[in-house]
């Protein structure tokens, strides 16, 4: 498994082991469960630590011990940890998260069960790090589960889990009746709902949400157990319960509560109803329960649909969005919870191209259609409760905006936070950003986080979050960090395997799966190895483009030739990064330029024996050539 090395460390030249027969103290079962997984082996007392030991406080003298070492004041977040290793292994964080980290750190660091002495402290640098999800369906369940423990390995606190319909609603079953059927008509192929959202009517519409909970929904039971799974791993979840926009959930069966209502797919409720209340609040009553959480995240994004009805028609857009707001604030803190909303709607913000966006007036070519213009919104910002939580999605714009949010007292976090295209981290953090939060639009599988490049996304966040002194020329060492870590922890558990290094020239326009496209493995199907073993096994190994497998060529050259100094950053990278966790990609030098090759690693049974034959089998469909550079048996 990858190594991560503490930044802030005083190490020894002597060390001990970690042995089965310690005794650990303080830690919870989890964390006992992840210490003991480490130290299988029983080495003699006199070669092995006395014991771990987990105190959730922080001493002064071991505040003392690491200002005086590293120069630097001890962190006030209480996620901060300190593991000392002499006699014995003491870890002190003042939170059992903070402790968490501390085991996990120390399972990281160690190297066949033994560690070096001296001590080591690490701190993040925001309070916020964390996913954005959807709701797994069932059969996801096992992988969301999964998915938490790559958090906890990342030293990720927060999981934004949008519920939408996807959630058993023991008031209103209609709601889920309703989703059932919405999302298996707009399931129906690939990319209908972009035809649906973009092709086919005169305005602008929400994007479609069918792949939250794979099209169906969990009971409240099942939501139950995977918000217990989180709390005892110390994430926080964040429901998102979009409302006001992004409501076609609600309106599917309540569609005389919609703001437009010549839309079949209505996606907004009217706020002059107060149907659209009663609906909304006792949905929020049953998260409520389910999550007791802090803060809900209420959307309220990409609302396009403004002042459509009959009640609505003549009243001022901005007091629309804003009494909304505050209705919906009002009903949460009267049940101790805090308000998030994304928060666009309260920029006049400007594109690339100069064209309004966000909160901005503006009329708009979407796609082939000339649609409605949107009034106005913008407003709102100096209208709403300072302690309304923003999502900032607009920080690949100027900086400035993040000023809007800033200077007006409310809390802000990034969402749809990409730290690959990040500016100005450093500087932003001081300004009082509380963190990221990296958004995954699509079902919640591994092979749909991996190649929309989510969980590369999270790897590198992993590291920059704790990092106190990052600047952009930390960026390469971070990418390498990142592949190293999503690879080494994909495949923590093979004991028995084989490590196959390869190649294509095969080579397909990267895409990203969300808002119903789906990932169709025949267009990326290239064929499979066929192993054959001393011990009479033959193993099929398929090989899947932008899976276990991608394209040798390194398009960065030619790019820059042509002047476009930054594209290859979306279309090179991006081909790497989707590859990442179930391969280790590789820059080897070729002519003037680098090409790349893949290793993958194929667990084997125990009995197979030694490789006979390794035989490429091609799908005749593709038009491709793979080459093997290198094959190891594990």
């Amino acid at each position: 498994m990858f190594t991560r090395i503490p930044k802030h460390h005083r190490f020894t030249e002597t060390g001990a082991f970690l042995s089965a027969h310690m005794h650990i103290a303080g830690a919870s079962p989890v964390v006992e469960r992840q210490l003991r997984r480490a130290m299988p082996v029983a080495y003699p007392e006199a070669a092995s630590f006395a014991g771990i030991h987990l105190i959730a406080d922080v001493p002064p003298y071991v505040k003392a011990q690491v200002e005086d070492a590293f120069g630097l004041p001890y962190s006030s977040d209480p996620d901060a940890f300190t593991v000392i290793l002499d006699d014995a292994v003491r870890i002190f964080a003042a939170s059992q998260r903070g402790l968490l980290y501390g085991a996990l750190a120390v399972v990281q660091l160690a190297q066949a069960q033994y560690l070096h002495k001296g001590f080591f402290y690490e701190a993040p640098v925001c309070p916020v790090r964390g996913a954005k999800v959807y709701l797994p369906g069932r059969e996801g369940i096992p992988y969301f589960k999964a998915f938490i423990d790559l958090l906890c390995h990342m030293r990720m606190n927060t999981l934004m889990l949008e519920i939408g319909g996807a959630m058993e609603y023991k008031r209103h079953p209609e709601i889920n009746e309703g989703w059932l059927e919405y999302c298996e008509d707009i399931g129906e192929y690939s990319a209908k709902a972009t035809v649906v959202q973009e092709q086919t009517y005169p305005w602008l519409k929400n994007s479609i949400h069918v792949e939250n909970g794979d099209g169906s929904f969990l009971t409240q039971d099942e939501v139950r157990d995977l918000a217990a799974y989180c709390a005892e791993r110390h994430i926080e979840i964040i429901p998102e319960v979009p409302s006001h926009s992004h409501c076609d959930y609600l309106l599917l069966r309540h569609h005389e509560l919609a703001e437009r209502q010549n839309d079949p797919y209505a996606d907004t409720y009217c706020p002059s109803n107060e149907g659209s209340y009663a609906l909304l609040f006792d949905v929020l009553d049953e998260v409520i329960d389910i999550f007791k959480p802090k803060t809900i995240n209420m959307g309220h994004d990409e609302f396009y649909t403004v002042g459509k009805c009959e009640k609505c028609r003549e009243k001022n857009p901005v007091d629309l969005y804003v009494g909304d707001i505050l209705r919906i604030h009002d009903y949460l803190t009267k049940h101790g919870v805090e308000m998030m909303i994304w928060g666009e709607k309260l920029l006049d913000a400007r594109s690339g191209e100069g064209n309004p966006c966000g909160g901005a007036a503006f009329t708009a070519q979407w796609c082939a259609l000339e649609v409605e213009p949107t009034p106005a919104i913008y407003p709102c910002r100096d209208m709403l409760p300072k302690d309304l939580s923003i999502l900032h999605w607009y920080w690949g714009m100027p900086d400035e905006y993040d000023e809007e949010y800033l200077q007006r007292g409310y809390p802000l976090t990034y969402g749809n936070f990409s730290p690959l295209h990040f500016k100005h981290w450093r500087q932003r953090i001081a300004r009082g950003a509380r963190g990221g939060i990296i958004s995954n639009w699509s079902t919640l599988k591994q092979e749909n986080m991996q190649r929309n490049g989510i969980l590369f996304d999270l790897a590198f966040a992993s590291f920059l979050f704790w990092e106190d002194e990052y600047g952009d020329d930390m960026a390469e060492d971070f990418e390498r960090k990142a592949f190293e870590l999503l690879y080494g922890y994909a495949n923590k558990d093979v004991v028995h395997g084989i490590r196959i290094t390869h190649s294509t020239d095969f080579e397909k326009e990267y895409a990203m799966f969300f808002d119903g496209n789906f990932i169709v493995d025949a267009e990326y199907d290239l064929g499979g190895y066929k192993l054959t073993f001393a011990g009479g096994q033959e193993i099929t190994v398929p090989l899947l483009y932008g899976q276990n497998i991608s394209c040798a060529r390194d398009p960065r050259r030619a790019e820059e030739k042509q002047g476009a100094e930054n594209a290859y950053i979306i279309s090179d990278k991006r081909r790497l990064y989707e590859v990442a966790y179930t391969t280790l990609p590789q820059a080897v030098h070729e002519g003037d330029g680098y090409a790349w090759r893949f290793e993958t690693t194929i667990a084997l049974p125990e009995d197979c024996g030694a490789l006979l034959s390794m035989a490429y089998v091609p799908n005749p469909a593709r038009n491709a050539t793979v080459t093997v550079h290198k094959v190891e048996m594990m």
